[in-house]
């Protein structure tokens, strides 16, 4: 049959690229851009944007879009930016208004509303002029007094100024479509080599490159000038033939111009264009600028604003069609590449040709490597896999590597990784023939080829490289090195290395990519160095790595690095770097380029040119609040303690800031500087103590340079409790209070003493007055009454009485014996000696003497304390001196009650009283006080020094209701919380 001798023929396509275009950001309502027609658009010097648009004037810090408005401005739209020698921006309207920014506001400087008649006018500012354009002339607005003139030829009356241009600080304008320029007279001259013999001019752009003026004429058809002195030349290009010119700009050698149908871009050498692309097509562009970090910014007329970050990082359109999963470099400028359902090519990176085929099996193509020693290319899917052997232009099947994950090639075997182990395959000995851009068209024999092969390890593997004898595999446990005899594995820090990737330089340094170690440098299998986030590596998350010379491609999940090995530095490629994502599958290096695969598409990034070198912008205050109260952005505050709560909010001013600023900060001068997590612009403060606080703000570009600082000081005074006379004063407080509080302490102590002194002695007093009552109570004459008594009843016969008297007696004095070791004595102890005396005086009066007790009930059921023999000598008292004298119906009586929480004593009798015991008293030999009346009052003395409460006495005279003195009274008060707290 025909399909066992012929070869079967693959379907193949080929094309070329025609497009391949930078990554472009379209700014729109969406990304708060506050219109979609833009007049103008300039950068400041400090690193603003400003639109000049139909809803009015705006300023775009890479953030926020700040609108500048003015009380007097009539209508919105704004246009003809322009920045003077003092950095201030102007602008001006239709209705003749001309504006300036100063102090971050809209000023306005001149109103020229009847000179311009509702036409908008074109303006330059020059040598501190204002030069305004209109069909009268020129206007010209001295900026210090505002003093106008008005410049025109007289002899030239219908034709309108316009189109000012300036070169070599020369003021040039259209006037009745001829150049001409002021001279210092303020006079007008043609410019003979600026004539173009159009009848009609309609616009004018000028730009100087290589020393060569080339200006751009628009009318009806659009033409470029190569101007030189007095003579010029058309240059202009076929691209732009029936496009109108809007804008001409020069970045380097190349020229950026601005159509009614997009962007052209060329090539300027030997005054010849060389076109070489074209953006935004079909866009009505009204200006392109650069900024100061080489993004390109292109205002369009009715679609907002379109910015490329980079133009050196180009996406591949049409490779945009293939979801290519493999890169693979066969030579400097031949890329191979796999897609995800099953075909194979390659593209060209010098004329962009590209090349594609079909693989029989159609499942994804999961890696390839291309043996230039063989000359042959293995390709693993994850349904098969295919050997290419380009000597004899044939494809067939080689399952031996379906689904291979890592492929390297050892002498004459292929180190194969797949899923669950990793293999060697010993190759066939093929010699190289051909060279890969000679290729034709391959075949494909359908006999699937086998290899002789050798089981490495049973481990799910990753990656591998491999150099002479030696190889290196990643598998899911580590990385193990291995040769003929001997496979071990290596560790960092004690621990298992998980790797992504794994390259070998020219230096035999093996580098790994880790999941979370970043970057390791390993040779004779030791680490050597490691390389993350803390040395400028952009993440510890690294993928793919490419070698490239001396030098590393790293592939990170915040961006692309090249690392220097020599140097040990690093440059890095973000999305302000004209990246669109960060999802990366695969690179290449080769000489001039760099050919990126992520989810997004395929780029093509010249590797010279494709760092761009980023001006760190300083950092602002944009707003500070103290207690949740915004304040105007000062460079010092001066608050009370209790305004403690402090939040500082910052921005720096840049397009895509996020991508390659980040924010440090730091307390006072003496502490080091601190990181801000991103997309924080904010520091606050809950409580500060008092004390002074410079907050100071910086930011640090993706190469390490920092900004300017941004410095405020916040001194939060310190309540009066805290400040320097307060503490002088408290000391003082102190020393004094300590004095006065040692001298309190030491008469205290003192008055203590001599309290204790008297204490003491009026203690002795009180023993010695109550042995007094206890001598008056047994005084001589009573034991001598008493005794007399009982020998009466013994010398009677009367042995019964005598007993009982002697019994009474006996108890009597026992009981004034206990008594007298103790100060107090229960009440109804005190009664019972009291009842025993009265018991023995009433036998002594031989029953003429009647006494009573009376008791209030409750008094004898409490433990209520009375001075020991303290009762005992006023009852004395009033049997001695009131009824002794008495010759019959002598009664005494004592009464016990309580009254107002006092005990109340009273012992009355019926006696002569008092002023007639006198008069007795007086009468005799020895006339003195009763002894225990005065060694009561004594002792009545000393017990009030020593209580709270006092004890009272009183006598009361008794009358008969003839006033005649029938007794005597005898009231004592005795307090009873005082004894019986006293007591206790």
């Amino acid at each position: 049959m025909i399909a066992k001798t012929t070869h079967i023929i693959i379907f193949f396509f080929v094309c070329i690229i025609h497009a391949q275009n930078p990554v472009t950001l379209h700014l729109t309502e969406k990304d708060g851009l506050p219109d979609y027609e833009i007049y103008d658009i300039i950068e400041d010097h400090e690193g603003y944007i400003w639109i000049a648009a139909n809803k009015g004037l705006y300023r775009f810090d890479g953030k926020v879009y700040k609108h500048f408005k003015h009380s007097e401005k009539r209508g919105l739209s704004v246009f003809g930016l322009i920045i003077d020698q003092k950095g201030r921006v102007w602008c001006n309207n239709i209705s003749g208004q001309f504006f300036y920014i100063e102090n971050d506001e809209l000023n306005l400087f001149v109103d020229l509303k009847d000179q311009i008649n509702g036409k908008l006018s074109e303006f330059k500012i020059l040598d501190n002029y204002l030069y305004a354009l209109t069909e009268n002339g020129i206007i010209k607005v001295d900026l210090n007094n505002k003093s106008k003139f008005v410049l025109k030829d007289n002899q030239i009356t219908s034709a309108y100024y316009h189109s000012p241009f300036v070169i070599d600080n020369e003021f040039y304008f259209v006037h009745a479509s001829r150049i001409r320029k002021k001279n210092e007279r303020d006079t007008f001259e043609d410019v003979a080599s600026l004539q173009f013999n159009f009848t009609e001019i309609n616009k004018i752009n000028h730009i100087k490159i290589n020393q060569q003026n080339i200006v751009s004429v628009t009318n009806k058809y659009s033409k470029l000038f190569l101007i030189d002195k007095s003579k010029s030349k058309d240059i202009s290009p076929k691209e732009l033939k029936d496009k109108v010119i809007t804008k001409v700009i020069k970045v380097q050698d190349q020229l950026w111009i601005g159509t009614n149908k997009g962007v052209y871009l060329y090539q300027y050498k030997n005054e010849v264009l060389f076109f070489k692309s074209k953006y935004i097509e079909e866009e009505y562009i009204t200006n392109i600028i650069v900024d100061k970090n080489q993004n390109h910014w292109i205002a369009t007329l009715q679609n907002g604003i379109f910015v490329i970050p980079n133009i050196h990082i180009q996406k591949l359109d049409l490779l945009s069609d293939f979801k290519i999963t493999e890169l693979e470099k066969i030579t400097d400028n031949i890329i191979l590449f796999g897609t995800n359902d099953g075909k194979v090519g390659w593209f060209n990176t010098a004329s962009l040709e590209v090349k594609t085929f079909s693989l029989p099996e159609t499942s994804k193509i999961s890696k390839i490597i291309y043996d230039e020693l063989r000359n042959c290319i293995y390709i693993g899917q994850d349904k098969g896999g295919c050997f290419w052997n380009l000597n004899q232009k044939t494809i067939q099947p080689f399952n031996q590597i379906i689904s291979a994950k890592t492929f390297s090639i050892l002498d004459g075997q292929l180190i194969y990784g797949t899923y669950n182990n990793s293999q060697l395959i010993k190759l066939p000995k093929i010699r190289k023939i051909n060279l890969f851009e000679n290729l034709s068209t391959p075949v494909f024999l359908p006999k699937n080829i086998q290899f002789e092969s050798t089981k490495i390890r049973n481990k799910r593997t990753y990656t591998s490289a491999s150099k002479s004898s030696n190889y290196w595999i990643g598998y899911v446990d580590g990385i193990f090195y291995n040769n003929s005899t001997i496979s071990d594995e290596i560790k960092f820090n004690n621990r298992s290395i998980f790797s992504v990737d794994l390259v070998i330089d020219n230096k035999d340094n093996l580098w790994a990519s880790t999941f979370e170690d970043g970057l390791i440098q390993i040779r004779n299998n030791k680490i050597v160095a490691n390389y993350n986030k803390e040395n400028y590596l952009l993440s510890n998350y690294i993928g793919k790595i490419q070698l490239d010379g001396d030098k590393l491609w790293i592939i990170t999940d915040s961006g692309i690095q090249l690392f220097d090995v020599s140097t040990k530095t690093f440059k890095s490629i973000l999305k302000a770097d004209g990246l669109e994502t960060y999802d990366f599958i695969g690179l290449v290096a080769t000489s001039t380029h760099l050919v990126l695969n992520t989810t997004k598409g395929v780029y093509l990034i010249t590797k010279e040119n494709c760092f761009k070198q980023f001006k760190t912008t300083d950092v602002f205050f944009t707003s500070v609040e103290i207690n949740n109260k915004k304040l105007e952005v000062l460079d010092y505050y001066e608050v009370p303690y209790t305004d403690n709560e402090l939040k500082i909010s910052f921005n720096a001013i840049g397009f895509q800031k996020e991508e390659f600023l980040n924010y440090q900060f730091r307390l006072n001068n003496s502490e080091e500087w601190k990181d801000i997590e991103n997309g924080i612009y904010f520091l606050k403060y809950n409580s500060l103590p008092p004390g002074n606080y410079t907050f100071e703000i910086r930011a640090i570009n993706k190469n390490g340079v920092p900004s300017k600082s941004k410095k405020t000081t916040i001194s939060i005074l310190a309540p009066y409790w805290q400040k320097w006379w307060f503490y002088i004063v408290v000391s003082g407080l102190i020393v004094l209070l300590s004095w006065i509080a040692f001298i309190k302490k030491s008469k205290k102590k003192e008055k203590e003493q001599l309290l204790l002194f008297q204490n003491t002695k009026a203690e002795k007093e009180l023993l010695f007055s109550q042995l007094e009552n206890l001598r008056s109570q047994m005084n001589p004459h009573f034991i001598f009454n008493a005794l007399n008594s009982i020998q009466e009843y013994i010398m009677t016969n009367d042995k019964e009485l005598a007993s009982t008297y002697l019994v009474k007696f006996s108890r009597l004095i026992r009981m004034y014996l206990n008594h007298s070791r103790n100060q107090e004595v229960i009440l109804k102890d005190e009664i019972q000696a009291l009842k025993l005396y009265l018991d023995l005086e009433k036998d002594r009066f031989d029953d003429t003497l009647e006494f009573t007790i009376e008791i209030e009930p409750k008094l004898l059921n409490q433990n209520i304390y009375v001075p020991s023999l303290f009762i005992q000598p006023y009852v004395e008292n009033a049997i001695k001196h009131g009824l002794l004298h008495k010759l019959n119906n002598r009664k005494v009586s004592v009464k016990f009650y309580t009254l107002n929480n006092s005990l109340i004593c009273e012992v009355e009798d019926n006696g002569i009283g008092r002023i007639e015991s006198q008069k007795i008293k007086s009468k005799r030999a020895e006339n003195h006080q009763s002894f225990a009346t005065s060694a009561n009052e004594r002792r009545v003395d000393l017990l009030n020094k020593m209580l709270k409460n006092k004890i009272n006495v009183t006598i009361q005279d008794l009358y008969s209701s003839i006033n005649i003195a029938s007794g005597t009274k005898v009231l004592i008060e005795i307090p009873i919380e005082s004894y019986e707290s006293n007591n206790n």
